[in-house]
């Protein structure tokens, strides 16, 4: 700017105004009754709690990114070293896997209303007996009931036999390992226990059999 239009005033410094939103309450508070002065306050308690509730997301996804990625570093060394790691930390580890389980679902559907829903759909959505495709997925996260939603869908969806999974579908991914091992060796052990059941009683009908068939065999 030359200094004969600045001297000149041909140039008048601009003010920066800060534009405050009207903030809309979601509750009808006209059934509360309200004096005004707690009407006011209701409705800034209502504002606060959607703030913080939009700030607790936040923070649980930051979680959860940090949580993933602590993960892929320690996945490439011994077995439980991940556990070890957050149990030091303090973590619980009933919490810690669910937050893996809201981030891998926020890597698939890019959503982060992922970190909202309850943990019974978190846990539905991960291992799911009805396969949905994503864009219902995200319907579903989008809708201001996404819990109801999601019951709706299924609920239409579930005499369709094309939807299901097969019986026998992906074991659900413990990173670190230690887990899912001791599970399956659970199950390998009982598994082995009915086959040995089973055993008995094919020796015992095979004894029977042969008994019988002898006894045909005389007359």
């Amino acid at each position: 700017m030359s200094k004969f239009l600045k001297d000149r005033g041909a140039f008048k410094e601009i003010k920066k105004v800060k534009v405050v939103e009207q903030y809309s309450p979601i509750v009808n508070y006209t059934n509360f009754e309200l004096k005004d002065e707690d009407l006011k306050k209701m409705i800034n308690c209502e504002k606060n709690i959607l703030f913080h509730q939009q700030k607790s997301i936040e923070h649980l996804l930051s979680l959860s990114e940090t949580l993933y990625e602590a993960q892929q570093i320690l996945s490439n060394y011994k077995n439980g070293g991940f556990r070890n790691w957050f149990e030091e930390i303090g973590l619980k580890k009933d919490f810690v896997y669910m937050c893996l389980k809201r981030y891998n679902l926020y890597l698939n559907y890019e959503n982060e209303k992922v970190m909202a829903i309850p943990e019974k759909m978190v846990k539905e959505l991960s291992t799911p007996k009805i396969v949905l495709p994503k864009e219902q997925i995200l319907e579903i996260l989008e809708s201001e009931k996404p819990v109801k939603k999601f019951e709706e869908i299924k609920n239409i969806l579930s005499g369709d036999p094309t939807i299901y999974k097969n019986e026998i579908s992906e074991a659900e991914i413990i990173n670190d390992g230690e887990d899912e091992v001791r599970e399956l060796e659970k199950e390998l052990a009982k598994k082995y226990s009915q086959v040995k059941e089973l055993q008995k009683e094919i020796k015992d009908i095979e004894y029977r059999l042969s008994i019988l068939k002898n006894k045909v065999k005389t007359f």
